[in-house]
């Protein structure tokens, strides 16, 4: 839903008229258009004044909006006649542009002891998974929350006692490019070797904005093999 506020100068008090908005895709250059390939059209009267104004309320699907600009149009007609008494369709208005960010993350797991994606088996092992991401609005908190796939079953992957493997954090985005870095601590001597897979989601006041579920990104993989030692008597 976008609402915007619209103002007029020296009109004739009393006048029953028509404000009249559509929204101009400016990224791909058209309207944007109902189910039957017509441009999307909203009206709604009002009785103007000298001077004043009227807010009005635009409802559409946002779907395919991702990464682009939209403007709204807007005309004033007087009840009952075609000829517009206001127009303000400028493409280059900020004012009236509405930009879709397209936010985006990419991570790379790194155990804390080797500096890789290789962890040793022990009793805790420790990993911290570096967030990057971009196109996200500053000085507003958002919420990373990852968790470990098994990658041979898909389902979430268990630490040695059985516990999934997640964790989450909150973070202030100062910039609309940048980076942050969630820990993750999980039982750690399986009994076999382990290849999981971290996953990460990024959520803005509870809703999902963007994800980083690749199960074959090496970056994203963590190795845990199993260590085999033979004793050797010597010889006499």
């Amino acid at each position: 839903t976008v609402r915007d506020a619209v103002s007029y100068d020296n009109f004739k008090p009393g006048m029953q008229c028509t404000l009249v908005s559509t929204i101009w895709n400016r990224t791909d250059g058209e309207f944007l258009m109902n189910e039957d390939g017509e441009a999307l059209t909203w009206e709604n009267s009002f009785t103007s004044h000298r001077s004043g104004g009227t807010a009005v309320e635009l409802n559409f699907t946002a779907d395919g909006l991702a990464g682009k600009d939209i403007v709204v149009f807007q005309s004033i007609y007087r009840e009952g006649s075609t000829e517009p008494l206001m127009i303000h369709a400028d493409p280059d208005d900020e004012a009236q542009t509405l930009h879709f960010l397209q936010p985006g993350i990419k991570t790379k797991v790194t155990d804390a002891k080797t500096g890789t994606n290789v962890s040793f088996m022990e009793e805790t092992i420790t990993v911290s998974d570096e967030i990057d991401w971009w196109d996200l609005i500053p000085n507003r908190k958002y919420t990373a929350v990852g968790v470990f796939i098994d990658p041979a079953t898909g389902e979430k992957a268990l630490d040695a006692e059985g516990n999934e493997i997640t964790a989450e954090k909150e973070f202030a985005a100062l910039e609309a490019e940048a980076s942050v870095s969630v820990t993750f601590k999980f039982k750690g001597n399986f009994e076999t070797a382990k290849k999981f897979v971290l996953f990460e989601e990024l959520y803005y006041k509870g809703s999902l904005i963007a994800v980083h579920a690749d199960v074959d990104d090496e970056a994203q993989t963590l190795y845990i093999p199993k260590i085999r030692t033979t004793a050797l008597v010597p010889l006499t």
